[in-house]
């Protein structure tokens, strides 16, 4: 306290104006970081609910075998035309369904040529989807990953996200993913606004600084 009271009154209003222009951009930065984060958990919220939803129609459909009321053949083909029917995020988005140890695909949503054929996808980074999915269910039987992948005609890889779950009874596992690259240009178009909030509160405050500073010059000059 003594330190500020040998400083001069255009010190100490200058040293204010400054810690008010930096709890502006600190409160900005911190607002846009869990703005992003939320979008992503939003993503991941929603994917995980198709995920469930996938692993609850092959329980039904489980449950039916295991009462004798229909073979795992059969299960297993009216799984694969439920899945081929499923959809989302403009047709990009589809349900996989896939064995960890030999990385052969049970049924692909998007592509049902590859059923019953083993899988080389790999990442922009030529990494083996099969062993990232198992990376992520090392130690549990639910979790998800984050990768870059082209777009179908696309050559530029964009960041995705898929969500993963072991369903035991057949042995495979099933992922659903979406293209998050479109959460991007959500969160700089709202940091642009937070921007601009944050500039026009910051233009009010140095005029309100500046008006206080003259007021405050001419009254000690009088």
């Amino acid at each position: 306290m003594q330190f500020v009271g040998n400083l001069r009154l255009r010190t100490r209003l200058t040293l204010l104006l400054g810690l008010s222009i930096l709890a502006v951009i600190v409160s900005i930065g911190a607002a846009a970081a869990l703005m992003q984060q939320r979008m992503f958990n939003d993503r991941v919220d929603k994917l995980r609910g198709i995920t469930e939803t996938t692993l609850g129609v092959a329980q039904s459909l489980e449950d039916q075998v295991v009462a004798h009321q229909m073979t795992h053949d059969q299960a297993v083909d009216q799984f694969s035309k439920a899945v081929h029917l499923i959809r989302f995020d403009a047709g990009l988005g589809y349900i996989v369904a896939q064995t960890l140890e030999t990385g052969m695909i049970l049924v692909h949503g998007a592509n049902p040529s590859l059923d019953g054929k083993p899988t080389a996808a790999k990442d922009a980074d030529g990494r083996l989807l099969t062993d990232m999915l198992r990376d992520a269910l090392r130690n549990t039987n639910q979790g998800f990953v984050s990768y870059m992948f082209a777009k179908p005609g696309v050559t530029q890889p964009q960041p995705k996200v898929a969500y993963v779950a072991r369903f035991v009874p057949w042995g495979v596992v099933f992922t659903v993913g979406a293209y998050v690259d479109d959460l991007d240009a959500a969160f700089h178009a709202s940091l642009l606004r937070l921007a601009l909030i944050g500039g026009a509160i910051l233009a009010v405050t140095l005029l309100a600084a500046w008006l206080i500073n003259h007021d405050i010059t001419v009254s000690l000059g009088g």
